[in-house]
């Protein structure tokens, strides 16, 4: 997933509660990585902005 660097810790903290990554052995991980530059995503972009300039 591609998400807005202010709401990703809460993001990645949820799919580790529902996947009970700490819980469970063998569940999985789930890393957060920051990224510079992305293409194809300008249309998620201009809704993001809408959800998250309240926040910002």
């Amino acid at each position: 997933m591609l998400v807005e660097e202010h709401m990703s810790r809460g993001i990645l903290e949820h799919i580790s509660d529902v996947g009970e990554f700490d819980a469970t052995p063998g569940t999985g991980i789930a890393i957060q990585l920051d990224v510079e530059d992305a293409v194809g995503v300008i249309h998620q972009a201009e809704e993001l902005v809408e959800v998250v300039e309240d926040q910002l």
